[in-house]
């Protein structure tokens, strides 16, 4: 009735309403519904689709938009207004990001949770311009830090897609797949990871749930694919050690999950981190921590027969042994020796390997090893850290490594640690080794009834 007044005032009354319909009767989220329904009609009579979220309009929209939220604290609840989508897809990307992180952070504080493979859907497709590019996006690149605090939140946000019902929560998983897999390179590091992550959960509910659906087991093995398919998502995005270290995950999973063909798809993930640590690892510190990882979750598998395991165990040695630097290798095949000792399959009736020969060579070999290090501090750091794996085995029971070899080793690390002039590195030296020679006097002075004899150690 008031063609003259600016379109600004007339949103500004469609604030009143909606928050004179939310105090009046604040059950009826129709009446809020219907005064949405009028500001829409009124930008489509005047012909306008897109509103700059800085200007004076921009503003009174957004205004009116976040009310819902702050009413209802329900992030369902504002789903449920038919025409708050289209409303929200007038403002520039500017402002539909802006309202879309201002739903999630209020949907993550008010713990909302979505249950439904609809629903989520309908909130990923309101929330879009957090999920993927917008054609009408700035050129520019996003600040990192800036895409990294809005993509974290929207990480967050993934833990609440949750349903009591297993089959309806994989429908949720595969939904948001399809939303967030179009997120571009720099946004599915943090988007893909969460669903991984939620996709083990579901596999291992699904194992509890094992009496009730005889399906279980092949249910599990299509959760492990969608995982399979998601972290291979984030190798096509060229990232390789989160990738490595969600395979090893998974592969630990499986080995919980006595599902059908269960050894194969461990196998499988064991052998992707693998090609990942070949492939794409360059770094030396990022290739020692990748190392380590993968001896250390194969060294808690239990699934493996003799076929799968030897090979593995040994890819293992033969990798630690080409590291780049000769203090890695020493440390990655003194790693390698307790895979011989500890790692259990179904070979070894799941009880620990003990292979006291292969222990023993993977330690003379890092001992070999450290002998080539050029750095003197370095070099007794190695012997020192060689030792205390020397005394391990030995206490554990390994018949191959004697007192003889104890003592070697400590008049070696004692003689050139003398040589070595005093800085604050070889005082740690020194520290780590008083603490290992006060651990040996100990035994010799009360040696465990149970453990090995001390006789002839001179410390």
């Amino acid at each position: 009735s008031r063609p003259d007044m600016p379109m600004e005032d007339t949103v500004s009354l469609q604030v009143s309403l909606v928050n004179l319909a939310q105090k009046c009767y604040p059950d009826e989220i129709e009446y809020v519904d219907k005064v949405l329904q009028n500001t829409l009609e009124v930008f489509q009579k005047l012909n306008i689709d897109k509103i700059h979220s800085g200007a004076a309009l921009g503003k009174e929209l957004s205004r009116l938009l976040r009310l819902p939220a702050d009413n209802y604290n329900n992030l369902l609840t504002v789903l449920q207004l038919q025409y708050y989508t289209p409303l929200l897809s007038l403002l520039d990307y500017s402002g539909r990001k802006i309202l879309s992180t201002y739903l999630v952070t209020n949907a993550v504080e008010n713990e909302t949770y979505v249950p439904t493979q609809e629903q989520v859907d309908a909130v990923l497709s309101m929330v879009a311009s957090l999920i993927c590019d917008q054609p009408d996006q700035p050129l520019v690149e996003p600040d990192p830090e800036d895409l990294a605090e809005e993509q974290g939140l929207l990480a967050r946000f993934l833990h609440f897609f949750k349903s009591s019902s297993s089959d309806q929560q994989y429908l949720i998983l595969t939904t948001a797949r399809k939303h967030l897999g179009a997120g571009g390179n720099k946004r599915v590091l943090y988007t893909l990871p969460p669903l991984v992550f939620q996709a083990y959960q579901l596999a291992f509910k699904y194992h509890t749930e094992r009496e009730e659906d005889d399906k279980w087991s092949k249910k599990v093995h299509k959760i492990f694919q969608f995982c399979h398919q998601t972290i291979t998502a984030l190798v096509k995005a060229e990232y390789a050690e989160l990738p490595l270290r969600l395979f090893l995950q998974g592969a630990l999973a499986i080995d919980n999950i006595e599902f059908e063909n269960h050894e194969t798809v461990a196998y499988e993930f064991m052998s992707q981190a693998f090609s990942l640590y070949e492939d794409e690892i360059s770094d030396s510190k990022a290739q020692l921590a990748a190392m380590t990882l993968i001896m250390g979750t194969f060294q808690q598998t239990t699934c493996f027969s003799e076929e799968n395991h030897e090979p593995l165990r040994t890819q293992c040695a033969l990798a630690a042994s080409k590291l780049l630097k000769k203090p890695d290798q020493a440390r990655g095949v003194t790693t390698c020796s307790h895979l011989f000792w500890s790692a259990r399959s179904q070979h070894t009736n799941k009880e620990e390997l003990r292979d006291e020969k292969r222990v023993l060579e993977c330690l003379k070999k890092a001992v070999r090893i450290a002998n080539q290090c050029m750095d003197p501090s370095t070099q007794i750091q190695l012997f020192v850290e060689l030792l205390n794996h020397y005394i391990y085995f030995y206490e554990k029971g390994n018949s191959q490594v004697t007192v003889t070899m104890l003592n070697q080793l400590t008049s070696k690390v004692k003689e050139d640690l003398a040589n070595l002039e005093t800085t604050e590195e070889t005082d740690q030296i020194s520290r780590h080794l008083t603490n290992t020679l006060t651990h040996l006097r100990l035994r010799l002075q009360e040696p465990p009834s149970d453990g090995p004899s001390y006789e002839g150690l001179q410390v």
